[in-house]
């Protein structure tokens, strides 16, 4: 099963357009006179000055944009060693999302291809903790068995035999281990 693809939150639903309200009249040789000013027109007088956006960009973090990859996957099956589009595995998950962001150094490239591995990296540096998630951060269950993506609110998204999921962090049977501290909470996307 493969989850519908989410609307873009950034991107105004399309308007319809009104037709201006008409005033009734009893005299048929007068035209009725619209209530509402009449629609622009479709050929604006050209200015010197660029249009300002109708919708201002909204400032997102690599943190947002690699959740945001990771949840179009929803439904999508548990293939060990898969790693995506349309499968994946635990570690295939978290490195694709990465990668679509642009973010494949804080996963070693994809070198690191396994929850084992990451864990070991992280840990190496100093940048594994069992407190203060930031969205983002990678989560290690069984010491390194299992690895998914913290999405705020104690939940996390990762790939479990069941599929694509999004889930509490201490609702995995491996038991919890450790955040893995990306720090994409506070790296601007570009």
């Amino acid at each position: 099963m493969v989850a519908a693809e989410p609307t873009d939150p950034a991107t105004p639903p399309e308007a319809p357009i009104a037709t201006p309200a008409v005033e009734p009249t009893t005299d048929p040789a007068v035209e009725p006179t619209p209530t509402t000013d009449p629609a622009p027109s479709a050929d604006p007088v050209p200015s010197a000055e660029p249009a300002a956006p109708i919708v201002a960009k909204r400032t997102t973090t690599e943190a947002q944009q690699i959740i945001a990859i990771a949840r179009r996957q929803l439904g999508d099956p548990w293939h060990r060693g898969a790693r995506g589009p349309r499968a994946f595995d635990c570690s295939g998950l978290v490195i694709y999302a990465f990668k679509r962001a642009g973010d494949a150094k804080a996963v070693g490239r994809g070198h690191l291809a396994s929850a084992r591995a990451l864990y070991r990296w992280y840990k190496a540096r100093g940048l594994a903790s069992r407190h203060d998630p930031r969205v983002g951060d990678l989560v290690i269950w069984g010491g390194g068995t299992h690895v998914g993506i913290y999405i705020g609110h104690g939940k996390a998204i990762s790939t479990l035999t069941s599929g694509v999921r999004i889930h509490r962090v201490h609702a995995v049977t491996a038991r919890f281990t450790a955040y893995l501290h990306t720090g994409m909470w506070k790296k601007a996307s570009s």
